[in-house]
């Protein structure tokens, strides 16, 4: 099991949207691509946050309520005031994204999603551009197969 990165359960193809895409387009990459978040990106594929279905939630939660932040509002509903403003991905986004590399160990990886209370992590080059995303249903693969005698080896792979 300790052998095993990143790499060998990533998702290669990944949805992603820019800083700049709009709320309801958002919604709609979600919907038509059947995940819960999606990378932001800026101009040069540099992974900048994530936007979740939670990020997004506060748009409806906090709908009409047009008061501004309040004396004693915690930290949580201060966020969600300010993201429930926002109109595009970058006023979404929860950031700086935790990410990880393509070599990552996959034990690595698990452990870093469970200390940011995170369900999938894009996976970046070492210039910081999206290549991928591991999700925890990715990384239970790892599981999965170390009980198998007949599955190959993992490959790992090169940043």
């Amino acid at each position: 099991m300790s052998r095993w990165t990143v790499a060998d359960v990533m998702t290669s193809r990944v949805v992603s949207v820019h800083e700049d895409t709009p709320f309801r387009e958002i919604v709609d990459v979600l919907d038509e691509h059947d995940v819960s978040a999606v990378p932001v990106i800026d101009g040069g594929r540099l992974v900048v946050g994530v936007v979740s279905e939670a990020d997004l939630l506060p748009k409806m939660e906090l709908a009409g309520d047009v008061t501004g932040p309040r004396l004693f509002d915690g930290r949580r509903l201060r966020t969600a005031r300010e993201k429930a403003g926002g109109e595009v991905a970058r006023d979404l986004m929860t950031a700086p994204a935790i990410t990880a590399l393509r070599s990552t160990p996959a034990v690595t990886a698990a452990r870093r999603m469970a200390e940011a209370g995170v369900k999938r992590l894009p996976v970046t080059n070492l210039a910081g551009r999206l290549v991928g995303i591991v999700s925890r249903h990715d990384l239970l693969k790892v599981l999965q197969h170390t009980d198998d005698e007949n599955v190959p080896e993992p490959t790992g792979g090169s940043e």
